[in-house]
């Protein structure tokens, strides 16, 4: 159950990497380090979603 929510954690790594975002390595050290806090959670996935520059 516990990887469960680990997948759901790095669900912004995911997309960014995924989608070969210009920043993948930003979003991978926001969300490793703040994603807990559900505030940065969704600022790395809406960092992941946006324009891939």
């Amino acid at each position: 159950m516990a990887w469960v929510f680990a997948l759901l954690y790095f669900v912004p790594c995911v997309i960014g990497f995924v989608r070969k975002h210009s920043s993948r390595f930003g979003i991978l050290v926001l969300n490793l380090f703040l994603g807990w806090t559900f505030i940065f959670w969704v600022v790395s996935l809406a960092w992941a979603l946006s324009k891939k520059d």
